[in-house]
Parts: structure tokens; sequence; C-alpha cells
């Protein structure tokens, strides 16, 4: 019989005090000649012994071998290979990621029974390669090699088999702080002209930026027009309310259209909120209370008054003619 030589990319069966997984229970898909004990003594199994019979052969390297030939097992050595997929994100600055192997769902081993190193896969490179694998488990079967990969922040790993797809998520929007609830209080005054004030007598309107209707209030006796308090647990930065007094119908009453932005700044300090309030008046800012004026028409009165100036013209008129009348019976004869 004839034997091949060793080649690369196998294991050598042979005992390795440092890997003794390296030397057993390995599947053999080889075997190679290792030459005469004086000229390579390894590993010694299928020895003819010194004694025995001896093999002739001519070996790999073409000489004639008398007396004792040792025989070594070959192991093939294999290689996986993967790739990565980037979906999303930051195209030109991709994270560095790290690839784990794993051999039948758990961490790989190598030919000689140590960890396989992970993998530090790095932007641009999309390829990774593990080497020195043995092919075969110890009862033949096929070793199924997939991989792993460490979580990368604001992507989702798809692994399918030996390869990875990350597809990107965008991270959500940072959460504010929250506090203690601070209340602010929001409302107006209402001034009538010409008439006695009542209550329930108006009604308001406060309303968000949007124009979304918060809170009705109706003034009291005493003008006065309260609002529920505005609630924050949060900073923010020019909230906006508006109050606007809702028109009547009455038809002698002149309404006031005025329409007064509240906007409200909250900022954190020690222990909670506090909170900033400036307003406008129809737009331009205004240092004053949200006062909402109305004005009652009421009765002319005084000579001006066009019944009184038609009466006196028909009396004028009257006493004009009866002076004329009168003049006339007293003037003397001229005859």
């Amino acid at each position: 019989m004839k034997f091949g030589p060793a080649f690369a990319g196998i294991l050598n069966e042979e005992f390795d005090a440092a890997h003794p997984n390296a030397s057993a229970n390995h599947l053999i898909d080889g075997w190679y000649v290792d030459g005469p004990e004086t000229l390579s003594p390894r590993w010694k199994a299928h020895m003819v012994p010194p004694t025995g019979n001896y093999i002739e052969e001519f070996t790999a390297y073409g000489a004639q071998v008398t007396g004792p030939l040792y025989l070594k097992a070959a192991h093939r050595l294999y290689e996986v290979t993967g790739t990565k997929t980037w979906i999303g994100g930051d195209t030109q600055n991709r994270p560095d990621v790290i690839i784990s192997l794993l051999a039948d769902g758990q961490p790989a081993k190598d030919a000689n029974g140590d960890p396989v190193p992970d993998v530090k896969l790095e932007f641009p490179n999309l390829g990774y390669t593990f080497g020195s694998l043995l092919k075969y488990n110890t009862d033949a079967t096929e070793i199924l090699y997939t991989v792993d990969e460490d979580k990368v922040a604001n992507f989702d790993s798809v692994v399918q088999g030996m390869n990875v797809t990350n597809t990107y998520v965008a991270p959500p929007p940072p959460t504010k702080p929250t506090y203690p609830t601070l209340r602010v209080p929001i409302g107006a005054f209402k001034v009538l002209k010409n008439a006695s004030l009542s209550a329930g007598q108006f009604t308001f309107e406060l309303r968000d930026k949007a124009g979304t209707v918060l809170a009705t209030a109706q003034n009291a006796a005493d003008g006065s027009v309260v609002f529920p308090d505005r609630t924050f647990s949060r900073e923010v930065t020019n909230y906006i309310y508006t109050i606007r007094e809702i028109p009547g119908t009455d038809p002698k009453m002149t309404y006031d259209r005025t329409v007064y932005t509240v906007i409200v700044t909250t900022t954190a300090q020690t222990g909670g909120l506090k909170a900033q309030v400036s307003m406008e008046k129809d737009g331009i800012p205004y240092a004053g209370s949200a006062t909402f004026t109305n004005v009652r028409e009421v009765p002319k009165t005084g000579d001006s008054s066009p019944g009184m100036i038609s009466t006196l013209a028909i009396a004028s008129l009257l006493m004009g003619v009866a002076w004329m009348v009168t003049g006339k019976r007293q003037r003397p004869n001229s005859r």
C-alpha cells in the first residue's frame, strides 16, 4: 500500500500534554506516513514493533524505507466565514462589533480544544473567518457552526447561520425628569360700564396653543374670573395659553374682543419647579392683568333729544302766532 504525505490544513493525531483533547476521539479522515522513528520520533500508534515484521513501502519522499513505519492519523482542519450587513443609520460611521462562534449552540473550540477567540469586526470590514476548526463531532456527525453578536446600540440584530444583519432603530428621545406638581393659577377680571355687574353674566374661554378649549369660566359678582390651575411636573419653555371672552347677543352691549396670551416657562430648582409667567395683549407684550371691559349703551338726555327739539319748535311757532293775533287787536285805529 502507499500512504500520502503530510499536508497543510490538518491536525496531527499526536499526544500533546498542553492539548490532550487534540489527540483523542477525533474523526479520522486521512492517514499519512510519519517516517522512521529515527527521523521523526513522534506518535507511535500503528507502529510495527521492532521485533516484528517490517513494512517496506515507498513513502511520499520517494525513498524505499526498510524498517518500522509510523502512520499518523490526519484530521482535516476546517474554517467558516460569515458576512455583516448594515441597514440604515450612519453609513459612514458604523460601530465596531464583536462576533462569537458557536458549535452546535455552544461556545466553539478549535481543533486543539482551545476556545475559539471572538472576532472584532471594524468598519468598513464586512467579512469574518474562523479557522483551525474540526468539521465533525466524535460521532461522525457534522458540527453546526453559527455566530452570535454582542448587542449593538440602536440596532436590531438578525443572525442567520454565519451571517448577521443589523437594522438601525432610532433611539427614543431622552426622558425629561419629573418634579413635584407645580400649580400655576390663570385668571382674568371683568369690568362693566354703565350698568351693574352680576355673577355669571359673562363667559370666558381658556385655550391652548393649538386653539383647543381647555376650560370655560364665568365672572363672579366682583368681576373676578378664575380658571382651573394649570399643572406642570416637567420643565417647559414658553408654554402658551390664550384667554378670550365669548361675545353675548345683547345688541346694546359692546363686548371686549381682546385676546390675552399667557406664556408659562418652568425651570428646575432645589426641590421642584419654579414658574415664570408673562403676558401679551393682542400680540403685544403687556404688564397688566387680563381685564375685559364691556360697555352698556344708555338712553340719550338733554336739549339734543330729537323729541324735545320738535316740541320746542312747535311751542315757539304757536307762541308766535298768538302774539301776532294779540298785536293786531291792540293796535290803535289809524283813521
